[in-house]
């Protein structure tokens, strides 16, 4: 495999066929987020005391929930409904960015959006089965192993036998979720192009990756490379942007107060957004791209 050959394509393709970003932008990141939960109790007075400095003296938290618990309700559906919407145009821009890549590589002129989405609706229930099976699994995978750690944990002996083994399931993390990484890849396009069941193209793509071993390897970690390069050249835009726009919030805010400050700050939100959600487009299209050149030149050899 020509690793330059294949980089370059995939290049050439992201930026030729831009339509493909909008289904880059579709997939959501894979890495999760976390909240800081301040420590420290408190108690009924101060949060009754706070509540009321904002809201005015006898503002009573219960009754106000309970007048207007519809409101909350369809809140409630509203964020189940934009969950589901996500996830689903998630799983149809996995499977339609791998058909535009396709399209790409046999040579179309134009790759054309609808066309990707519809590609991408027809492979909809086989991707999400793929994913949701596999996520199942290794859910259940990371509660055999962490339960009984937790357990031991508890005591002193435990604890000192966890800490090793903690640090070897770390050194082992990279290799482990490269390898399911790269499978995943090759098992998501032999259901999107070859139609196969879920279980068979896993075995498929299992094979695929163990009988091209070095390859499958080098592709891997020329997707760790873009990320951290993508990933430094986000930083900088962010610095770029941000500082600029810090500034200005901050002499806005000495002449007009949280007014003027609260503008700044969401039109920096917005841009910020906007800016992260193009460069998330153009690093899957990349990405998607570059494995389906792979998966086809090895799929080619056997």
């Amino acid at each position: 495999m020509e690793y330059g050959k294949l980089l370059r394509q995939s290049f050439e393709t992201t930026k030729k066929h831009k339509s493909m970003w909008w289904l880059g932008m579709m997939i959501l990141a894979g890495g999760g987020g976390s909240f800081n939960i301040p420590s420290g109790d408190i108690s009924t007075e101060e949060f009754d005391s706070s509540v009321n400095e904002v809201f005015g003296s006898g503002f009573d938290v219960a009754d106000f929930f309970f007048q207007f618990w519809w409101s909350f309700l369809i809140l409630g559906v509203l964020v189940f409904l934009l969950i589901v919407i996500t996830a689903v145009l998630h799983y149809i821009a996995i499977g339609g960015l791998y058909y535009g890549a396709d399209q790409a590589r046999q040579g179309k002129e134009k790759v054309r959006f609808g066309d990707m989405m519809k590609g991408g609706w027809k492979k909809f229930w086989p991707v999400l089965g793929l994913h949701v099976l596999v996520s199942i699994a290794l859910g259940i995978v990371g509660l055999i192993i962490a339960i009984p750690l937790i357990l031991l944990a508890i005591t002193i002996i435990g604890l000192i036998i966890v800490i090793p083994v903690v640090i070897i399931l770390l050194i082992l993390a990279l290799p482990t979720g490269g390898i399911i990484r790269t499978v995943m890849a090759y098992a998501t396009q032999y259901v999107v192009f070859h139609d196969e069941k879920i279980i068979d193209s896993l075995k498929k793509g299992w094979q695929l990756f163990k009988n091209n071993l070095s390859d499958s390897i080098v592709v891997f970690l020329l997707e760790l490379l873009v990320r951290i390069v993508v990933g430094f050249v986000t930083f900088g835009i962010i610095l770029l942007i941000a500082l600029p726009l810090a500034i200005l919030g901050f002499i806005l805010y000495t002449s007009t107060g949280w007014v003027g400050a609260g503008i700044v700050i969401a039109l920096a939100l917005l841009v910020l957004f906007t800016v992260g959600l193009v460069i998330r487009g153009i690093k899957n299209t990349f990405l998607y791209n570059m494995w389906h050149l792979a998966f086809a030149e090895l799929t080619a050899k056997t």
